[in-house]
């Protein structure tokens, strides 16, 4: 394809050339120069008559005339013939070349149309890519807020539990204390009571020593110094 558009240009560039050449040769005219006209002798004839007379001359003129033309434009062509091949040949080249043209601007037009529709899907892949990344982001991102807000829940619930354990073990505690106090307490009022029985056993013990041993002294004191028991013990 690409061959015979060479062939063709220079088939055209050539025929320009002797174009040219040919054209040049036909520039300068040369002006036709008519034959006389011939004449005859006048007759009397009337306004009207001479009217009809020179009407119908000057159509026979025109009808030679014309007739002539057309034999020197047949001939000149019959002459030029190849010329006008030529020309034509030329001129079949350039609508060639036009059409040529016009299939490449086609075909450009479709390029460019593919390479834009091309670029639109490029660009709509990339919008995709970035759309399902911020949405893989987003997601992911969710996911973790609420794996971290069931952690929170769960870390709330375990201390929430072990307040409670705690408060249930201080109040068992508590009641462990409270009961050791009163036992401590009721083994305190015991130990008092038990002394305080102790205490007066050990002074009635020794009021009894005491009494025992006056009466003992008196007795002494009588036997010795023969003093009057009972006035010693109403002394004593």
């Amino acid at each position: 394809m690409e061959q015979k558009i060479k062939e063709k240009k220079e088939t055209q560039r050539e025929a320009e050339e002797n174009k040219d050449d040919i054209l040049a040769a036909y520039r300068t005219v040369v002006r036709v120069r008519r034959p006389p006209t011939p004449t005859v002798e006048k007759e009397i004839l009337n306004d009207e008559e001479e009217e009809e007379r020179k009407k119908a001359i000057i159509f026979v003129q025109r009808l030679f005339r014309g007739r002539a033309i057309q034999n020197m434009m047949f001939e000149g062509k019959e002459k030029r013939l190849e010329l006008i091949q030529e020309l034509r040949s030329v001129e079949g080249l350039e609508k060639a070349e036009e059409e040529m043209k016009s299939s490449e601007s086609v075909e450009l037009g479709k390029k460019k149309d593919f390479e834009k529709a091309h670029e639109e899907n490029v660009f709509a892949g990339a919008m995709r890519r970035m759309e399902g990344a911020v949405v893989s982001q987003t997601l992911d991102l969710l996911a973790k807020e609420l794996l971290r807000y069931r952690e929170e829940r769960r870390l709330d619930a375990m201390v929430r539990l072990a307040e409670r354990e705690r408060q249930r073990r201080e109040a068992e505690e508590a009641g462990r204390r409270q009961h050791v106090a009163d036992d401590r307490q009721k083994e305190d009022e015991r130990f008092r009571g038990l002394l305080g029985v102790h205490q007066e056993t050990a002074q009635s013990f020794l009021r009894t020593v005491m009494r025992s041993a006056a009466s003992e002294g008196q007795f002494f004191a009588f036997c010795c110094f023969g003093l009057n028991m009972p006035s010693a013990m109403s002394v004593s």
